[in-house]
C-alpha cells in the first residue's frame, strides 16, 4: 500500500479515538493533513496545578508540568504566585527566577509553598504567572496554563485544621487514577511521583494507578504505534516498585483499566490491580479502522488474571455518548455480568458528586438483594487534574474547563491490618471498606463473643447490639442524617431506619439494640459545611440466622 494512503488510513481511524471521553491533560500538538486546529500553538503545553486540600502547618506542593519542550523548547525565566485567604482577601506573594532552558519530553517541577502562606484554616485561591521565552525567543507570559478557549481562574485549596476523619487501622485511598503514562493524541496524565505528593497531602494513605490497557501496549516514544514487547507496560511496574521503596507511609498500587467485552459483547471497563501480567484489551481504543470488537470476554480475563489481583467494576453504569455507542461498541455493565467469584467490588462513586452515584447505587442494592456478596469502593478517573478539569472537548477544535473528577475528592477507607499492597488488596476484597467524599462511619455487631465488622458474616440467634460511630470534622461540617439499611431477601427490598443523633455534633457513637433479623446491615450518612453536602456510604455486615 502506498505510504501516503495508509497515513490517511491511520488518521482517519485516529478520528475513531477523538470519540472516547477526553479527561487528561490536553495534548495540544496532534493535526490531522488538510485539518486546521484551533488549539495547537507552537509551544509545548506549560500547566500548573495542586492538590485540593491540605492539612495546616504542612507546606503545600504547586506543580509545573511542560510537556514536548524537546520540540519546543522554552526558556522559563520567573515564577510569581499569588495566594489570597478567600475569607479575608488578604494576599500574599512568592517570586522565583528560574533561569532555565528545556528540551525534554516532560518536565516536572514541584514548587513547595511555605505554610506561612496559609497562616488560618480555610479556603484560598492561587494564581501562579509564568513568565518564559519560546523557541523564537518571543517573550510570554502565563496565568494557570497555555491553553487557548477556556477560562484561567485561580486554582483552590482548603486548608483543615485537622486530619482526614478516620480510625485506627483504618487507610484512606484513591482507587481510579491515570498518569503520564496515559498519553495520546488528546490527552496526557500527571507524573507518578508528583501524583504520590499530592496524594499525601490530601491526606491519602494509597493509591492505584489504572491507565488503560490500550495506552499501556504503545511504545514508549509513540502513541501511534503498539510494542510487543510492552516497554511502556513494563516501565510503569518498576517506577512503581521504586516509587514504594522511595516512599514512607504510603502505598502505590500498579493496575490497568482493562477494555473487556461484557455479556452483550460490548466494550466495558474493568479495573485489574496488582496483576503480575499484562492483560490486553483495545476493543474501543479507535486505534484500528472499524475494529470494534472486544479483545477479551469477562470471563477469559477473570481466568487470565492471577488468584491474587483484584478485578473491580469500573464506573459500571456511565452511559457513554451514542457515537461511543455506534462506533465504539461501548456499553454498560449488565447484572448477568455479574456471575464470577472473581469479581465482587463495583467502583460506583466516580467523582464527588452524590448525584452521579444514583444508578450505581441501584445497580449494587439489585446484586445485594439477588444475595450476592458485592462491594462498593470509590475513585476519581482523573488523568492528572489535581485541582481542575482542563481538557479537549472537541478534537482541534474546542477546550472544556470545570473542577469535576478531581483527584483524591472521592475516597475508598479500608480496614486494613497494614499499609501494604497484599493487607490493602486482601480487605477489598473481602470488602471491609466504605466510600466517602469527606465523613467516616463505622458498623459493628456484637453478638455474643461475636464481633462483626464491615464486610463479615455474622451468625445471629436473638437480637444483637449494633455500635455505630459517626466521625466528620470543621471541613466536612456536623452530621444531618445518618440511617441503616436493612437488607430482606425473602420481601426484596430495602428498609430504611433513620438513627436519631445530636443535631450538629461532628461526632456520635450511639448503640442500638437490634430485635429484627435482616440478612444486611450497612449504613448511609450526610454532613454539610456551608452549602455543600458530604457524604459517607459503607459496605454491609450480613446476617446469617441461626
Amino acid at each position: 500500500m502506498d505510504s501516503y494512503v495508509y497515513q490517511i488510513i491511520q488518521h482517519i481511524s485516529l478520528w475513531f479515538f477523538f470519540l472516547l471521553p477526553i479527561l487528561g491533560y490536553a495534548e495540544i500538538h496532534y493535526r490531522i493533513p488538510f485539518l486546521p486546529s484551533r488549539l495547537y500553538r507552537k509551544e509545548p503545553e506549560i500547566i500548573f496545578d495542586l492538590p485540593i486540600r491540605a492539612q495546616k502547618g504542612t507546606p503545600v506542593p504547586l506543580f509545573l508540568f511542560i510537556k514536548d519542550t524537546h520540540h519546543f523548547p522554552v526558556w522559563l525565566q520567573s515564577v510569581r504566585i499569588t495566594i489570597v485567604n478567600s475569607h479575608t482577601q488578604e494576599d500574599k506573594m512568592v517570586e522565583l527566577n528560574l533561569d532555565l532552558e528545556l528540551k525534554e519530553s516532560l518536565y516536572s517541577e514541584t514548587i513547595w509553598l511555605d505554610p506561612n502562606n496559609f497562616p488560618a484554616a480555610g479556603e484560598y485561591q492561587i494564581n501562579a504567572c509564568l513568565n518564559y521565552r519560546d523557541s523564537r525567543k518571543r517573550e510570554r507570559q502565563l496565568i494557570q496554563d497555555n491553553y487557548r478557549g477556556i477560562p484561567h481562574p485561580p486554582f483552590e485549596i482548603r486548608i483543615s485544621e485537622e486530619v482526614l476523619p478516620k480510625q485506627e487501622d483504618w487507610y484512606w485511598g484513591d482507587l481510579h487514577f491515570h498518569s503520564n503514562f496515559t498519553s495520546d493524541q488528546v490527552e496526557f496524565g500527571a507524573p507518578l511521583s508528583a501524583s504520590i505528593e499530592a496524594a499525601k497531602t490530601i491526606g491519602l494513605d494509597f493509591l492505584a494507578v489504572t491507565d488503560h490497557s490500550y495506552d499501556l501496549d504503545d511504545q514508549p516514544d509513540d502513541y501511534s504505534k503498539n510494542d510487543p514487547q510492552l516497554k511502556k507496560w513494563s516501565l510503569m511496574q518498576d517506577e512503581v516498585r521504586q516509587l514504594n521503596l522511595d516512599s514512607q507511609n504510603f502505598c502505590l498500587i500498579p493496575g490497568e483499566e482493562v477494555s473487556v467485552g461484557n455479556s452483550r459483547g460490548k466494550n466495558v471497563h474493568c479495573l485489574v490491580l496488582d496483576e503480575k501480567l499484562f492483560l490486553p484489551g483495545d476493543g474501543d481504543s479507535g486505534e484500528k479502522l472499524l475494529r470494534n470488537r472486544p479483545t477479551l470476554d469477562l470471563p477469559e480475563l477473570l481466568r487470565r488474571k492471577s488468584a491474587d489481583s483484584l478485578a473491580i467494576a469500573a464506573h459500571p453504569v456511565e452511559q457513554p455518548p451514542l457515537s461511543q455507542k455506534l462506533i465504539l461498541r461501548r456499553g454498560t455493565w449488565d447484572i448477568d455480568d455479574f456471575s464470577s467469584t472473581e469479581l465482587n467490588v463495583l467502583q460506583i462513586l466516580n467523582s464527588g458528586n452524590f448525584e452521579s452515584l444514583e444508578n450505581g447505587l441501584k445497580l449494587w442494592q439489585d446484586l445485594l438483594l439477588r444475595r450476592k456478596k458485592y462491594g462498593i469502593v470509590a475513585g476519581n478517573d482523573a488523568h492528572g487534574n489535581y485541582n481542575s478539569f482542563r481538557q479537549v472537548k472537541i478534537p482541534l477544535l474546542k477546550m472544556d474547563y470545570h473542577r469535576e473528577h478531581l483527584f483524591g475528592e472521592a475516597r475508598t477507607a479500608v480496614r486494613s491490618p497494614g499499609l501494604n499492597r497484599k493487607d490493602i488488596l486482601r480487605s477489598i476484597r473481602e470488602l471491609r471498606c466504605l466510600i466517602s467524599t469527606g465523613p467516616f462511619l463505622n458498623l459493628e455487631i456484637h453478638h455474643g463473643e461475636q464481633v462483626a465488622g464491615i464486610g463479615d458474616m455474622v451468625r445471629i440467634k436473638d437480637k444483637s447490639i449494633i455500635r455505630i460511630t459517626g466521625i466528620s470534622t470543621a471541613e466536612y461540617g456536623p452530621w444531618q442524617s445518618v440511617q441503616m439499611v436493612l437488607g430482606n431477601y425473602q420481601e426484596k427490598r430495602e428498609i430504611k431506619k433513620k438513627i436519631d443523633i445530636p443535631l450538629n455534633n461532628h461526632q456520635f457513637a450511639e448503640k442500638i439494640t437490634l430485635s429484627d433479623q435482616p440478612d444486611y446491615i450497612r449504613l448511609e450518612g450526610f454532613t454539610r459545611s456551608g452549602d455543600r453536602t458530604y457524604f459517607c456510604l459503607t459496605n454491609p455486615i450480613w446476617m446469617e440466622r441461626s
